[in-house]
């Protein structure tokens, strides 16, 4: 290129359009994979949310038994302090080892706990790995 092509205007820019159309879909690319890691983000936590729900229900289900099996004379009277109830007979029954009840892809332990003026029902739901926990204390 010499003097005269730079005065007529005759300067070579066949090279930039290219250029500048890489940088704008540089750019777009990049603001899509920053949205894609936001949604995807979004998507584990709704996941883990649900999970988490379901074995909170799970729990609740375990104490409303305990409780029903409770005010109908329902618990085995061998059951001693600081046990697990196992829900399922018409009588629940204690063991020593934790016991899960399944309720649907869900399951849930009842811990039973005594003294001489209240008992205690903690049942611990379980789904897909979440556990939650739920707490019901009633005068005797």
């Amino acid at each position: 290129m010499n003097k005269r092509d730079l005065k007529r205007g005759n300067i070579n820019n066949k090279g930039s359009a290219l250029l500048l159309t890489l940088l704008i879909l540089t750019s777009i690319l990049a603001v899509a994979i920053g949205a894609a890691a936001i949604v995807s983000q979004g998507l584990v936590l709704n996941r883990t949310q649900k999970w988490s729900t379901v074995s909170y229900y799970a729990a609740e289900a375990g104490v409303e038994k305990s409780l029903w099996k409770n005010s109908n004379g329902k618990i085995s009277s061998s059951c001693a302090d600081n046990q697990y109830l196992n829900l399922t007979p018409a009588t629940a029954t204690c063991q020593a080892t934790p016991f899960l009840n399944i309720l649907g892809n869900a399951s849930y332990e009842v811990w039973y706990g005594s003294t001489t003026t209240e008992t205690t029902f903690s049942s611990t739901g379980i789904y897909q790995g979440t556990n939650r926990r739920v707490e019901a204390t009633i005068p005797r």
